[in-house]
């Protein structure tokens, strides 16, 4: 994941052992916030700078792609 913005670090802190966290730009897309690739290469979730709701659908994402966050409580 490539983001340089401090909530959707936070939203990401929960995966650190399976999602890599880095600071990035993009020339051809210069408005881009943050972007959480999948290891094939596929984005999975992304956010222009500036969004109303940057981290909208991040956590979906996230689960999705790489199960439920370190310290999650599950029901069960």
């Amino acid at each position: 994941m490539a983001a340089d913005d401090p909530d959707v670090r936070a939203r990401a802190a929960g995966y650190a052992s399976r999602v890599d966290t880095l600071t990035a730009s993009c020339l051809y897309r210069p408005d881009l916030a943050a972007v959480l690739v999948r290891p094939e290469s596929i984005t999975a979730w992304a956010a222009d700078a500036g969004a109303q709701a940057s981290t909208a659908g991040l956590a979906e994402a996230l689960e999705e792609w790489s199960g439920v966050p370190v310290g999650a409580v599950t029901p069960g």
